[in-house]
């Protein structure tokens, strides 16, 4: 063979598989969303597996928790082999963890009150929780086998759905203190508490970009719940959808490339996923009923 023809041909059979490469590693590189769904007659905890840039529905759906309870909530342990969350299963919400696979379900909280919506840390320390144990729902942190509860908010108002900043340093939260629902930050013990957002609707749903920089959220400023994105310091909030329906629930995928939130724009609660700049929406769940608040796992 000549040797032109041939240098030829092996340059164009390496740019071929490194293109073939590439493309398998963009359609499946962002791995497993954990999510919640009613979809056999009461909320259950699902994952399943995602390729954002593709235009498929995610695949190999498995329901983790196959309970008659209502489970809510679900987050990932930081190496990702455990989920925290939320179930009724024993007469009130209390939080609980298991394994990634479902197995090895485990209680973390015993309390006549309500306790919901867990955060686990990025290093993995500790976990965020809202409780009505004071009466009024406030935000406490408690280690990840359920010890060593202690408060972080504390006022007569409804504090709620608390994140943690990427450095665990800090957690970003919603709250009523100021009439309707606003974003507030505060140190993880409390301290140096200040408010984030000011604006005639709700805002809630926060979650800190993987590189801090930024917080997507939901706000129901313009009517309609709909998903924003805003600098980590409060400054330049923008809409990225819109919509005469319901867009809530944002999260981050593990590289901030992408944005998943659920919406009922299609008749019913599905998840969604779009760009970072909220260019290019498409569905990723085709399901009777509802599926919403979906968490990625971590890389």
């Amino acid at each position: 063979m000549n040797v032109r023809v041939f240098v030829a041909v092996l340059f164009g059979g390496m740019v071929a598989v490194m293109l073939l490469g590439c493309s398998a590693l963009n359609r499946g590189a962002q791995g497993q969303l954990a999510f919640v769904s009613n979809r056999t007659g009461n909320y259950e905890i699902y994952t399943m597996n995602v390729a954002p840039n593709d235009s498929a529905f995610g695949t190999n759906l498995v329901n983790l928790t196959n309970h008659p309870a209502y489970e809510w909530s679900p987050s990932w342990s930081p190496d990702g082999t455990q989920i925290v969350f939320e179930s009724d299963r024993d007469g009130n919400n209390e939080l609980y963890v298991m394994n990634s696979d479902g197995s090895n379900v485990r209680r973390l909280t015993n309390f006549s009150m309500w306790d919901g919506e867990p955060q686990w840390s990025y290093d993995g320390r500790s976990i965020l929780f809202r409780s009505e144990r004071d009466g009024n729902p406030k935000i406490f942190i408690m280690d990840p086998d359920g010890s060593n509860v202690r408060q972080v908010t504390d006022n007569s108002w409804d504090d709620k759905l608390p994140a943690w900043s990427r450095d665990n340093a800090q957690i970003i939260f919603a709250s009523k203190r100021d009439a309707n629902d606003e974003l507030y930050v505060s140190n993880a013990d409390g301290t140096n508490e200040r408010r984030l957002t000011n604006s005639p609707g709700g805002d809630r749903f926060a979650s800190y970009s993987p590189d801090g920089r930024f917080i997507v959220f939901t706000s129901d400023r313009d009517g309609d719940d709909e998903v924003f994105v805003m600098n980590s310091d409060g400054t330049d909030a923008r809409q990225l959808t819109e919509n005469n329906t319901s867009d809530w629930f944002p999260g981050w995928t593990p590289d901030g490339a992408y944005i998943t939130f659920s919406s009922d724009r299609d008749g019913n609660m599905e998840i969604y996923v779009m760009n970072a700049d909220g260019s290019n929406q498409r569905r990723l769940t085709d399901s009777p009923q509802a599926d919403e608040f979906s968490v990625w796992k971590p890389k």
